[in-house]
């Protein structure tokens, strides 16, 4: 927070309690600081007393937050005068949004009962410009790209969704592009590099969109899962990996993907529900390397083998020199490999 020239660094931290069957709840502001022998201390420096449980509350610009409080989204702003929080705009939403994720002036919440809804702060007032066209019981959202969301529900699963260009005259539909179910609810999903030292953290493998970091999300029973979302010739290469290894009709999860060509969502009639792939399921092919590989395709009817070449060549694009069976199994490699966990 900024005030005054100065900067200031907050935690604010909602609250929700029942009093005699009313509940009610807290939006509190703390500092952190340093004192003797190394000890942190915490101070309460804002108390403010809500009507409701405050269930997520998030950073906007430099001196405002944005909270809901019930079923209502508050937008803030501190006044440097009266050193208060005052509300400057708020909508009310259909169910309490249990995440906030804000991208200026996007505000994306995740709602308990209705999934997605992105909302804009414009002069003064906020107005809802998307929402996920399935209810889903939200649990968290993040941004991968300008145009893409990932958000995760309470029954395990994990979808892509593609917002169009805003259109401030009507409500319109975020258009779900993947959808993938894991053996438990995601909590939080976070950008880093976690690769093993030998790794270049700057590698970028082909096929892979949204840049060279990991993706990796926590589960609420401690598991950990390594998420990477892959352009549509990278899916094509991988389910003809996986159907040249086991029947099509097993489970898929864990892998997912978003077309290569972002301006091409608004025609996206692919099954959100195929566009995954199970990294466990690949992790044979790469044990078995580049001789299988070679074989299962030369075994494979003339078409699926000269098509198999073509799409590995244009998705991994290996070097002249370099065999292109080996080339695909080091890249499917360094895919299931990408990160330690």
């Amino acid at each position: 927070m900024h005030l005054g020239g100065e900067r200031y660094q907050f935690i604010a931290v909602g609250t929700g309690a029942i009093n005699h069957g009313v509940p009610f709840g807290r939006l509190v502001i703390l500092t952190l600081h340093q004192g003797e022998n190394n000890t942190v201390a915490v101070r309460r420096r804002y108390h403010m007393i809500c009507d409701d449980t405050v269930y997520s509350v998030a950073p906007y610009g430099t001196s405002s937050l944005v909270c809901c409080t019930g079923n209502m989204l508050c937008f803030k702003d501190f006044n440097a005068k009266t050193k208060k929080l005052e509300i400057v705009a708020q909508v009310k939403l259909r169910s309490p949004a249990v995440q906030i994720s804000v991208s200026e002036p996007l505000i994306c919440v995740s709602c308990a009962m209705d999934s997605v809804l992105v909302i804009k702060y414009e002069n003064g007032r906020l107005f809802e410009c998307f929402s996920d066209e399935i209810a889903r019981n939200g649990f968290y959202i993040t941004k991968l790209l300008e145009d893409l969301l990932i958000a995760t529900d309470k029954q395990y699963g994990v979808v892509g969704l593609w917002r169009p260009p805003i259109d401030n005259r009507a409500l319109q539909s975020l258009k779900t592009i993947f959808e993938a179910e894991l053996d438990s609810s995601v909590s939080r999903i976070r950008r880093g590099i976690c690769r093993p030292p030998w790794v270049p953290h700057d590698r970028h493998l082909p096929g892979i969109v949204g840049g060279g970091s990991n993706l990796i999300a926590a589960g609420v029973d401690g598991s950990f899962f390594q998420l990477t979302v892959i352009d549509e010739s990278a899916l094509r290469l991988l389910q003809l990996l996986q159907d040249l290894y086991r029947p099509r009709h097993q489970a898929e999860e864990a892998y997912m993907m978003v077309a290569e060509d972002m301006t091409g969502l608004a025609e996206w009639e692919r099954d959100p529900t195929k566009a995954h792939i199970n990294g466990d399921a690949l992790a044979p092919i790469v044990e078995l390397g580049a001789p299988w590989l070679r074989e299962a395709v030369a075994r494979a009817e003339n078409t699926l083998a000269d098509g198999f070449v073509a799409l590995a060549r244009r998705t991994v694009n290996p070097k002249r020199t370099e065999d292109v069976f080996e080339a695909v199994i080091n890249w499917v490699d360094g895919l299931l490999n990408d990160a330690v966990l």
